[in-house]
């Protein structure tokens, strides 16, 4: 049975300051999907936190509401 999640995730606000203090180029990130993995999810939740401001939204839910009337 699986366990929920007690603590929030914590994310990078940029994921490439991640990928560049550990000095780690393509091929790295090639060789190691999980961890890219964690890069994308990263920038997917970046990308949810700061574009829907651009448009006066609370969160990513209220700019979907928004866009389907």
């Amino acid at each position: 049975m699986a366990t929920l999640r007690k603590e929030s995730k914590r994310h990078f606000v940029d994921p490439s300051l991640a990928a560049a203090a550990l000095n780690v180029g393509p091929t790295a990130l090639q060789r190691n999907p999980v961890f890219t993995g964690l890069l994308f999810e990263s920038l997917v939740v970046q990308h949810l936190r700061v574009f829907p401001g651009d448009e006066g939204c609370r969160d990513a839910r209220t700019r979907l509401r928004r866009s389907r009337n």
